[in-house]
């Protein structure tokens, strides 16, 4: 039997990235950290990798080409979408 990876959780700092548009700076604004345990990676753009190492999805933060919509950051990925809510909804 697999053994199980610990959760990790990501988070997008707004203040950071209020201050970044504001002042013109470029701090981390994703963070990346272990549920339990030690451990931080703090950056502009992440990868997700899938269990063999290939890229699942990108996690990036640019604040001087934000999308048509207005936002700075977003994800990005080629995989399969699913609803975690609805599970027959996808794209």
């Amino acid at each position: 039997m697999a053994r199980k990876l610990p959760l990790k959780v990501i988070h997008v700092n707004r203040r950071i990235m209020a201050l970044n548009i504001k002042s013109g700076s470029r701090d981390p604004v994703i963070t990346a950290r272990r549920k339990h345990g030690k451990g931080i990676l703090r950056s502009n753009r992440l990868h997700i990798m899938d269990a063999q190492g290939n890229i699942a999805a990108t996690i990036l933060c640019d604040i001087d080409h934000p999308l048509s919509c207005g936002a700075r950051c977003y994800i990005e990925t080629r995989n399969r979408i699913v609803d975690a809510e609805n599970g027959s909804q996808e794209m």
